[in-house]
This record gives C-alpha cells, sequence and structure tokens, in this order.
C-alpha cells in the first residue's frame, strides 16, 4: 500500500493541522499511480494515442465507457478512474464483480440542482480498499 507522500512527493500539516502535500515528482506520477495490479488515473487513457501512458490529458479530461474499453493493453491490472459521474449502484456492481475497469465518481460536489446530474443519485465520495475490495462511502457533508 502507498502513503500519500510515496506517490506525491513530501506531506507536512499546516499551522491548522491538515495536511498537505508539495507534489514533486515526475509529471507521470501527478497523473497516473501504477502498481502491480492496478492503474489507478483520475479520466482514463486513450488507446487510440501511439502511447496511452503518456497522453497525460486524456488521463484528466476523458471519459470513459467502461463497458466498452479494450482492456488488453492494461496487461491483467485492474483500471480504477473518476471524472465520469456514475451512479452509485453501478459503481458498487463493477466493485463487486471485481470488474477490469472500476469507477469511483459519484460527483461528490453535485449535492445542489445541477443541469446534467440527477443529484437524488449524487454527492456521495467513494473510496476503494485495494486490498480488500472494500468500497466506503462519505455523504457530502460540506455545504458548497
Amino acid at each position: 500500500m502507498y502513503s500519500f507522500t510515496d506517490c506525491f512527493g513530501q506531506s507536512f500539516p499546516r499551522n491548522d493541522g491538515k495536511i498537505v502535500a508539495s507534489l514533486r515528482g515526475t509529471k507521470q506520477s501527478l497523473y497516473l499511480l501504477n502498481n502491480t495490479n492496478f492503474f489507478i488515473v483520475h479520466g482514463g487513457f486513450d488507446f487510440k494515442k501511439p502511447n496511452p501512458f503518456k497522453d497525460f490529458s486524456s488521463m484528466i479530461q476523458l471519459y470513459i465507457d467502461d463497458d466498452n474499453y479494450d482492456t488488453s493493453i492494461l496487461k491483467g491490472k485492474k483500471l480504477i478512474h473518476g471524472h465520469k459521474v456514475n451512479e452509485l449502484q453501478y459503481i458498487q456492481n463493477k466493485v463487486n464483480e471485481k470488474s477490469q475497469v472500476i469507477p469511483l465518481d459519484n460527483g461528490c460536489a453535485y449535492i445542489k440542482k445541477h443541469k446534467i446530474y440527477d443529484t437524488s443519485k449524487t454527492g456521495i465520495l467513494c473510496c476503494l480498499d485495494l486490498e480488500s475490495f472494500q468500497l466506503y462511502l462519505q455523504l457530502n457533508i460540506d455545504i458548497i
């Protein structure tokens, strides 16, 4: 299991006691976490590119269609991503199936009326324990 510091660089407490991180390291480590069993990326990979693991803009912006995704390039690793808001039941199903591609974005920031999302089905922060595959859920408690 990697710590935040392992992945992103030095972390240190602020005056208010909260932890912040100094984002140092290679450019790729800011966009993609890659370990033995998983690729973890914000947006996804564009497999139409010659080297999808160097296409940083897709890692941030790409919306993945989880059911129509070429997983052969993943070489057995699971891909965990966010950026595309999914209903909680869909996320839970993908986790329970231990699917090759697992979305974790339920739009935790979308708790007020939104022009695109049905906010009765969003507003939950999802976190996946990569060892136990336990899905942890936290309702948005912030006023945004």
